[in-house]
Parts: C-alpha cells; sequence; structure tokens
C-alpha cells in the first residue's frame, strides 16, 4: 500500500477481514500481523486528517465571518467609496493614536450610535431587497438576523427595517434596496 493514500473502501474491507480472523483467535502469519498495524494507524490518520479538515473549516468560517464584520463596519462608517488605499492610511493613522484619544473615539462613537439608534428606531420601513446572483450565506443570515424572508417567487427580501442599515447589508453583495409604499 502506498503511503499518502486515502483510505479507501478496500483498504477498510481488508482491516475488517483481518480483525475478524483475530477475533477469531486465528493465528495471523508476521506479514499479515503487519498489514494489520498498519491498516489500523492508516485509518486512524484518515479520521485525524477528516477531523483537522473539519477544524480547519471552522477556523476560515470564523475568518471569513469577522472579514464580514469588519468590511460592514467600513460600509456603516461611510467609507464603502474611498479606495484600499485610503482606508489602509486612514487605519494606519488610527492605529497610532494614543489610548486616551482611542478612548474618546469609542465614547463619541458610542454616544453616536445611541443617538442614531433612538432616531432610527422610529423611521422603520416596509422595505424589498434585490441581488442579481445569490448574495452569499453571510448576508442572507444579516437579512433573516433583521426578520427579513425571501420570497423565491419574485426573488426579493421583503421585511420592515431602517433603510440605511439594510442598504449597508445588502450593498456588500451588490443588492438594490427600493421602499414599499
Amino acid at each position: 500500500m502506498a503511503a499518502g493514500r486515502v483510505f479507501g473502501e478496500a483498504e477498510l474491507a481488508r482491516l475488517k477481514v483481518l480483525a475478524g480472523r483475530v477475533k477469531a483467535d486465528e493465528k495471523l502469519g508476521s506479514e499479515e500481523r503487519s498489514e494489520l498495524r498498519e491498516l489500523k494507524a492508516r485509518r486512524q490518520a484518515a479520521v485525524a486528517a477528516v477531523e483537522l479538515a473539519k477544524v480547519a473549516a471552522r477556523r476560515r468560517k470564523g475568518e471569513d465571518r469577522r472579514k464580514y464584520e469588519l468590511g460592514g463596519l467600513v460600509v456603516k462608517a461611510g467609507l464603502a467609496d474611498w479606495s484600499a488605499a485610503e482606508l489602509l492610511g486612514g487605519l494606519r493613522a488610527m492605529a497610532q493614536a494614543t489610548p486616551g484619544r482611542r478612548a474618546i473615539w469609542a465614547q463619541e462613537t458610542a454616544e453616536r450610535e445611541r443617538a442614531e439608534a433612538e432616531a432610527a428606531a422610529k423611521e422603520r420601513v416596509a422595505l424589498r431587497v434585490r441581488f442579481g446572483e445569490d448574495p452569499g450565506e453571510a448576508v442572507r443570515t444579516a437579512l433573516r438576523r433583521r426578520n427579513f424572508v425571501f420570497d423565491p417567487a419574485t426573488k426579493f427580501w421583503f421585511g420592515r427595517g431602517i433603510p440605511a442599515e439594510i442598504e449597508a447589508d445588502a450593498a456588500l453583495a451588490g443588492g438594490q434596496v427600493e421602499r414599499i409604499e
């Protein structure tokens, strides 16, 4: 058996045969005992490889979620039209700010968001959102969290929300938001 191959059905069948013979108290020759040990080790390695792949997928999903959140912050801050160089320059300048200055920014932002939330709570309107292509799981999840539902017949998402927030979510996937009168 070649090293690095996937543990397939043939190897599993052979492992079952050899293990069955051992359980039946049959004596295995030295080559068969060696083959049995190798098959057991390769099966364990295959199981471990599958688990590692699952862990890597969960890690990538978490990283993708974080990137989506950061992109949403850029849109929410009104910086979606900035070039990558402008954004990077601004972020580097922010990174060099003193802790006191960052605390002031955080406080100002919290106060601004609180005031916007109070005003926006009164401005929830009926909306529909349409995408040219599938918006992706992250955008669909964001819309569902805002209680929007998808109508497969019209290919629109319908719900009530604050237009600026829904537009920020939809903009990440090229969606168009319309008010329903």
